[in-house]
């Protein structure tokens, strides 16, 4: 008996584990740095990671970029958010989206100078 109430713990956690970071989803980040001039023949390492949850984006930035605009468009090309944000190896940032309606959406990053990227995601309420 006790050996089944085990295995069912352990069949409940790893279902409710695992849809949890189903509803995780790393936004994929595209984009150049104007200041590298001619292109180069390996691609430069991710400056700056997204992750789409149910209501937030989650920022993780992987070198320091000075400061950075965040901001997101709507498919009709309205800015519905936009931030300033302090880079840094390993700085988190948050973005909340529970205001926001369904829809198809980018998130634009720029330091006002060469740094640009910009990805997009999906929001199904």
């Amino acid at each position: 008996m006790r050996t089944k109430k085990f295995v069912l713990f352990a069949i409940l956690f790893f279902t409710l584990s695992t849809t949890s970071y189903a509803a995780v989803s790393q936004i994929k980040i595209e984009g150049k740095d104007s200041s590298l001039g001619s292109p180069s023949r390996v691609p430069a390492a991710p400056s700056v990671e997204a992750y789409l949850h149910l209501d937030a984006i989650s920022i993780c930035f992987l070198n320091d970029l000075g400061n950075v605009t965040i901001s997101i468009t709507s498919e009709t090309g309205e800015t519905v958010y936009q931030a300033t944000e302090a880079s840094g190896y390993s700085v988190m940032a948050l973005i909340d989206l529970h205001e926001l309606e369904s829809g198809n959406y980018t998130i634009h990053f720029c330091d006002g100078r060469s740094f640009y990227r910009y990805g997009e995601f999906s929001i199904d309420n």
